[in-house]
């Protein structure tokens, strides 16, 4: 099968590292992001950089968001999509939310463009390495049109629904990994004050029921207090937020997750841009 030519909007950490790993598979790929440096940055490996979103659509089979939110992604897409050819197709593979996917769906039919919601469980590495989740929802007929890049971006995809089953899905799973986080920097937090090895506290428990790879990789970041981004802060309270807001609509009594929210808010008003990891930071600020 011949493979479709892909504008990837947004190349930051995800979006730049899963064009690249179109290139790298034999795809013409072109690319626009805000701060131009960072689409340049993939047009060393061979894509194409568009002046703006409507240039970087024109000869596209289909266009891949990876954009910071849905505000953003519905403003540039809601310009730029008249410019994709008939037939094109959208895959909207940002985390933005039930309530923005729904908006986002009804901007492509209003340009009549098929739209899938795909958003992605991971983060830089992963993304390097095509190992992504991908959450697909959509009508059943476009996925062979989305598996070629689905594959090449993910080791698996989960086909849910209707479009909006997969932001639900990663609204849900986000909650999870938040709360996770904040357990793990509670716990070196706590280990640092009463004389307990952090590092220690990794081997315990790892092999066990309560170790997992994302705690040693995340704890061991922590305790060496050096964060480089591979998922920034920022994004995950942007995440926790839009769980927060939708359990509120819903009328779920959430606890944990808006106490992790404010863990985050208050670590990132100096490490929003680092990693996740930096959200023990947060519990480190009355103290050594």
């Amino acid at each position: 099968m011949e493979k479709p030519t892909v504008a990837v909007l947004g190349t930051g950490i995800m979006g730049g590292a899963m064009a690249g790993r179109l290139l790298d598979h034999g795809f013409d790929v072109t690319v626009w992001n805000r701060d131009r440096t960072k689409a340049e940055a993939v047009s060393d490996r061979g894509a194409a950089v568009g002046a703006d979103p409507a240039d970087a659509l024109r000869s596209a089979d289909l266009v891949l968001t990876m954009l910071s939110d849905g505000p953003v992604t519905g403003a540039v897409m809601a310009e730029a999509l008249p410019s994709l050819p008939p037939g094109g197709l959208w895959l909207q593979m940002a985390t933005v939310g039930i309530d923005a996917t729904a908006r986002l769906a009804e901007i492509a039919g209003g340009h009549g463009v098929a739209f899938v919601d795909a958003p992605v469980l991971g983060t830089r590495q992963p993304a390097e390495q095509g190992k992504l989740t991908v959450l697909a929802s959509g009508p059943s007929e476009l996925r062979p049109r989305c598996a070629p890049v689905f594959d090449v971006v993910g080791s698996r995809t989960f086909w849910l629904g209707e479009v909006g089953a997969g932001s639900r899905m990663k609204l849900v799973v986000n909650t999870w990994i938040a709360s996770l986080l904040a357990g793990l920097a509670e716990s070196v937090a706590l280990a640092e004050r009463v004389q307990v090895d952090p590092a220690t506290f990794l081997d315990v428990i790892e092999g066990t029921a309560a170790g997992t790879p994302y705690a040693r990789v995340k704890g061991q970041m922590m305790i060496d207090r050096t964060y480089p981004p591979a998922f920034p802060l920022r994004w995950l309270g942007k995440d926790v937020d839009l769980a927060v807001e939708t359990a509120t609509r819903e009328g779920v009594a959430l606890r944990v997750t808006p106490a992790v929210g404010e863990l985050i808010a208050a670590a990132a008003e100096q490490h929003g841009a680092d990693d996740m990891s930096a959200i023990i930071e947060a519990l480190r600020m009355d103290g050594p």
